[in-house]
């Protein structure tokens, strides 16, 4: 039993590894899709690209994961003309899915889509069928590598500026919940404050969160993994605990 317990405590420190290598690279992916859409996909003449991408070198995210980065910040185009959809997806125990998409040819991506989603028993629905369980709120990722302040300092900080929430990813990393009509307000006033903004934009909020049995987290987890290896798929949410 003491080898068995050796083991189970070896796997949960391995998965806690990855799961906070898992998000230190969504970070990192994060800082190249902003600054190419910002500045351009040439680390030549786009700064803010350069030092992402040697950040990212930094913290040995692999090469792949870089072009894909790119890519998805230039939206993968050739000639065509980007369009957004949104995907409303209902799967296996009752999970609602919401996926929003950037693509040129809308029935190429649901295509990918559609057969992604018949390997995990789900299916897209028709429009409003998932979307009527969750809210719009504005969302902002505050990166605070190089922030002095207190955790208290922080959140006092936060709310003055207006927010409605706020969730500690890490301690490096703090998501802002607010009103969806106050988001560029209070990025205004934290940035007056001296934070420095990773991600601004409005996002769906699951307002009837469920819990999946730890079998079906892994399923729903490969799920979403998959959704997103997409290069289509700017963004996921669940109303999954």
């Amino acid at each position: 039993m003491s080898g068995h317990s050796h083991y189970s405590n070896i796997k949960r420190k391995k998965e806690a590894k990855d799961q906070k290598r898992g998000k230190k690279f969504s970070k990192l992916s994060r800082k190249i899709i902003r600054a190419v859409r910002e500045g351009g996909d040439d680390p030549k003449t786009n700064v803010k690209l350069k030092n992402a991408i040697e950040k990212a070198r930094e913290a040995d995210m692999p090469k792949n994961n870089i072009k894909k980065a790119i890519k998805k910040g230039k939206g993968n185009l050739k000639d065509g003309k980007i369009q957004r959809v949104d995907l409303e997806i209902e799967g296996f125990s009752r999970i609602f899915l919401i996926v929003e998409t950037e693509t040129d040819n809308k029935n190429r991506t649901l295509t990918k889509i559609k057969k992604t989603l018949k390997d995990f028993d789900a299916q897209l629905t028709s429009e409003g069928s998932v979307k009527w369980s969750f809210k719009r709120k504005g969302e902002i990722i505050l990166d605070l590598e190089e922030n002095d302040n207190s955790k208290d300092e922080v959140e006092l900080a936060i709310i003055d500026a207006g927010a409605e929430d706020l969730e500690w990813e890490d301690e490096e990393d703090v998501k802002v919940i607010t009103a969806p009509k106050e988001l560029g307000e209070v990025r205004t006033r934290l940035e007056e404050k001296g934070f420095e903004v990773d991600t601004s934009s409005l996002i769906w909020v699951s307002q009837n969160k469920i819990e999946l049995k730890e079998e079906e987290k892994e399923k729903y987890e490969e799920l979403v993994e998959a959704l997103k290896e997409n290069m289509a798929v700017q963004e996921v949410y669940s109303n999954i605990k």
